[in-house]
């Protein structure tokens, strides 16, 4: 693999690590000690175990029908899709907290790796 690829990647996260700690500090958003993800609700906790269930089921069918074949741009619309769920969820409901705003801004930092990883992989 290409070491700019990594390089790119490695660049992302320490940024990511960062922004998450000055939002974080920027906005007043405290975040939970837990190590679990903690629902706004409890149609959140729902939505987001059909997610899951959902993906794993695609998962299964796809290895299934399709053996050999690159699973990657499936976990990457299912990452996007739950973090978009989660962070839409979080400012409808809990808009106060502001958490919402981490969430965009992980899912923003999660969108550029993966365009630069299938970018890189498939050039």
């Amino acid at each position: 693999m290409n070491p700019w690829l990594w390089l790119l990647i490695l660049v992302a996260i320490i940024y990511g690590f960062l922004s998450q700690r000055w939002l974080g500090k920027r906005f007043g958003i405290k975040r939970s000690e837990r190590l679990v993800y903690q629902h706004v609700n409890k149609m959140h906790k729902i939505v987001e175990r059909l997610l899951i269930i959902g993906i794993l089921l695609v998962m299964f069918l796809f290895l299934f029908y399709f053996q050999g074949e690159d699973i990657g741009p499936l976990l990457a619309t299912f990452f996007l899709t739950l973090f978009s769920v989660r962070a839409f969820i979080e400012w409808k409901f809990e808009r106060t907290r502001k958490e919402y705003i981490l969430t965009l801004n992980a899912l923003a930092i999660f969108i550029f790796c993966s365009l630069v990883f299938f970018t890189f992989r498939f050039s």
